[in-house]
């Protein structure tokens, strides 16, 4: 299995997609943060969510998570620097304990 590719993990449909794609921001941003740092990792993702907030209803909702995992990526990722634990260990514990933002996790008052 490919990082990134946990829908066998968390299942199919909308919450299994949610999933994948937490777990996709939160990696990313984690691995980008113990890389290049937080301030890095920071401008980085803002700038690939910005244009998207200024879609659609749906869209502007999924670049609000994604900002989210984004932001909790960048947190782990700033452990990850100094711990033996790798990020892709961390984004799948915390999407598996329901620790993100989109259907089945975390919210921001939306429908999720």
């Amino acid at each position: 299995m490919l990082v990134g590719d946990r829908r066998g993990n968390w299942g199919f449909g909308e919450v299994g997609a949610d999933k994948a794609n937490a777990f996709r921001h939160i990696y990313g941003s984690c691995e980008l943060t113990r890389r290049q740092g937080e301030q890095e990792a920071r401008q980085t993702t803002r700038a690939h969510e910005e244009p998207l907030r200024r879609g659609d209803a749906e869209q502007t909702r999924d670049s609000r998570d994604d900002t989210g995992n984004n932001e909790i990526g960048i947190q782990q990722g700033k452990s990850a620097r100094n711990s033996n634990l790798t990020c892709e260990n961390i984004a799948d514990r915390t999407v598996s304990r329901g620790g993100y933002f989109g259907r089945g996790g975390q919210s921001y008052g939306g429908n999720n």
